[in-house]
């Protein structure tokens, strides 16, 4: 009976994170230890890339830390969404780096639309009636935190907030031009002891008291564009 001799291969391995200080050669295969997956190197990107796509079954995106080992492309069902999810990039931890797989597209003019499931918006909606849901109605949101002693509000702060953590000079928000939407809306927080002051260059706004500053730390007001008939109210805790 003829010898046989049995060889034993063995591929670089270690941990996810020590993979993803090591830059593999192309064709190099690795093997992590701890999340029990191939990767390919191509001699330029760090940790290789995935030999493929892993399910990840969470019970939340923003709470589960398994999702720590996920990559671009893997997919994660959200127990708490009771959706499916795709990682496209990001920290794996925040919903804003994976988009939902059970989207619908849909174009409508001058239709009723009912029944959609798992509806998902990129862009703008334009609503000419009503909406209801059964479940949440998400959007996004933005918190912007300014150091500085001017800031003037852009278009895209639409939604968010601007907080300040001026405790010498106190900030000036400011709205100039004319490309905000009706129904703009931005909320103005004062997180340090400096008062924000809001104005308008060649822009009145509109205010019961004529108080234009946050009245003291913590102090929160909205400030809205009505349109060209009545321009912008702002309101809130306010002071002289």
């Amino acid at each position: 009976m003829a010898d046989v001799s049995v060889i034993k291969l063995k591929v670089r391995r270690g941990t996810d994170a020590q993979r993803k200080l090591v830059v593999l050669d192309q064709g190099e295969i690795g093997y992590t230890t701890d999340s029990k997956r191939l990767f390919v190197g191509d001699g330029s990107i760090p940790g290789g890339i995935s030999a493929g796509s892993k399910f990840y079954n969470s019970t939340s995106i923003t709470a589960d830390s398994t999702l720590a080992t996920a990559v671009t492309g893997d997919f994660v069902y959200d127990k708490s969404q009771s959706g499916y999810y795709i990682l496209t990039g990001g920290t794996y931890n925040s919903y804003a780096s994976y988009k939902p797989l059970n989207q619908q597209t849909v174009t409508v003019v001058n239709q009723n639309v009912s029944s959609l499931t798992g509806l998902y918006v990129e862009g703008n909606l334009t609503v000419s009636g009503y909406v209801s849901a059964t479940g949440t109605i998400r959007g996004g949101t933005s918190m912007n935190v300014i150091s500085n002693y001017r800031y003037k509000l852009m278009p895209s702060d639409n939604g968010g907030m601007i907080c300040s953590t001026n405790t010498g000079d106190g900030l000036t928000a400011c709205v100039e031009g004319t490309s905000y939407v009706d129904g703009f809306q931005v909320g103005i927080l004062q997180l340090g002891t400096s008062r924000v002051t809001l104005s308008g260059i060649g822009i009145t706004l509109h205010q019961s008291n004529n108080y234009f500053r946050t009245n003291t730390q913590y102090s929160a007001a909205t400030l809205i564009y009505t349109g060209a008939a009545n321009g912008w109210v702002l309101f809130g805790d306010l002071g002289v």
